[in-house]
């Protein structure tokens, strides 16, 4: 059941920017500033968590518009001060909403989940973005630069892949940055 709402999530966030590109007179295409994530992930609120049906869409709305690790916090916080303590599918739901944002800033368009693998499809893997990553996780870290580049991760024995995610995105966006 709470899959559905998993799902739900999804289909939301394409909705809504579908929604936005009409309003903005845009066809909606897959462009490449939206990031399609597809990991394994329990990222949903439960009822048990906010009872009341329009206060999670109200959640799923802010979460959905998170921008940034800045706006993530003050969500959870917010999440904190009206219903207590998030349960982890809501940590993981505002981790995959960042994950994608940080993805598409750093141009990678596509993240999917291979058995223990984390795969980011990009055009954009270049030295600087990749070097922080390669320093800190190096040996679980392959970089494959075929037709379709993409960058691949391991997840290791009790790790949460969105973690790893998360993880992985902070220090590719450090290594922009520093540029």
């Amino acid at each position: 059941h709470g899959h559905m709402e998993a799902v739900g999530y999804d289909m939301y966030v394409k909705m809504l920017s579908q929604a936005v590109a009409q309003a903005k007179g845009e066809t909606s295409v897959a462009d490449k500033s939206d990031c399609l994530v597809d990991i394994t992930v329990d990222a949903y609120i439960p009822e048990k968590y906010i009872a009341d049906a329009s206060g999670r869409i109200e959640a799923y709305k802010r979460i959905a518009a998170i921008d940034g690790r800045a706006a993530a916090d003050d969500v959870l916080d917010e999440l904190r001060d009206r219903y207590g303590e998030p349960p982890k599918t809501v940590e993981s739901l505002i981790e995959i909403s960042l994950a994608r944002i940080t993805a598409a800033r750093l141009g990678v368009y596509e993240i999917t989940q291979r058995g223990d693998s984390l795969i980011l499809y990009s055009d954009n893997l270049d030295l600087p973005t990749v070097k922080p990553l390669l320093k800190a996780m190096g040996r679980r870290v392959l970089v494959n630069a075929v037709a379709k580049p993409y960058l691949s991760l391991r997840v290791l024995d009790g790790e949460a892949p969105v973690s790893v995610l998360a993880r992985a995105l902070e220090l590719m966006d450090k290594g922009e940055k520093s540029e």
